[in-house]
């Protein structure tokens, strides 16, 4: 099944093992579809259900396009919630689902509810790491996984100028940097302010450049908070998929997504 979250699209497979798949089909799927990743249902079980709430644990394996490994993807899990839900039917059942995503490669667990027909993945603030100017106007944010982003300052020069291009190369050039100067791969991410809206461009590791990024979302909503130029527990972050609601309760944070089934 392929599923997408702000255009962010996943291929998920009930399936142990990245060898029990077709990989001419999988290639076949990434050409016509743009796949930003893969998703291995590994089990699932029930732990609870009452009052009309489910509540489920399920292991998963995410690989990137390029089969590396990854730790986590804020629109994935929301996919592969999409996915569960879709081919058992919870939803049908139960206002309310409770999810304990464990993924079993590097034993990292993450929780997403389902209400109102929305998908709302959890992120604890109280987890992340945060280093400030890990390269110059450059934040490191690890929510699960690892992401640099970049705010221009006033010294960038005719911000209007910007187009997708320039974005695109500055991003692809600050992953080289990242690996060149600091000696590992990380999601890395451009964060413009235009108006009273902020814009993030994403280029993932093992990906390239896609039309969002929800971990990379949740990093961005996060820093802003940290830094004081957003004081709000709701937000929107607009990207090339599309306004990426995002929330904030406490230390939580929230990506808010509504998955679309691309194919059965």
């Amino acid at each position: 099944m392929i599923i997408s979250s702000f255009k962010n699209n996943f291929l998920i497979k009930f399936v142990g093992k990245l060898d029990n798949i077709n990989l001419d089909d999988i290639n076949t799927k990434l050409n016509k579809y743009k796949i930003d990743g893969i998703i291995l249902l590994n089990y699932i079980q029930i732990s609870k259900f009452e009052n009309k709430k489910l509540y489920i644990k399920a292991g998963y394996d995410l690989y990137n396009i390029d089969l590396t490994r990854a730790e986590v993807s804020g629109n994935g899990l929301a996919c592969l919630a999409k996915f569960i839900n879709y081919s058992f039917r919870f939803d049908k059942l139960f206002t309310n689902i409770y999810f304990n995503f464990l993924n079993t490669f590097f034993n990292k667990e993450f929780n997403l509810e389902y209400k109102d027909k929305y998908y709302l993945v959890e992120f604890d603030s109280n987890k992340f790491e945060f280093i400030e100017n890990i390269i110059k106007n450059c934040y490191y944010v690890n929510v699960g996984n690892p992401h640099i982003i970049f705010i221009p300052d006033n010294n960038f020069k005719n911000l209007k100028t910007f187009d997708n291009k320039f974005i695109f190369n500055f991003l692809k050039n600050l992953y080289k940097d990242v690996i060149k100067n600091l000696g590992f791969e990380t999601n890395v991410h451009f964060l413009l302010k235009k108006k009273n809206d902020y814009y993030i461009y994403s280029y993932e590791r093992g990906v390239g450049i896609t039309k969002s990024c929800g971990s990379g979302s949740i990093a961005s909503f996060y820093l802003l908070n940290k830094l004081n130029i957003v004081n709000s527990n709701n937000f929107i972050l607009k990207s090339l998929g599309g306004d990426i609601v995002l929330k904030k309760n406490n230390n939580f944070y929230y990506l808010k997504s509504l998955p679309k089934i691309l194919r059965r």
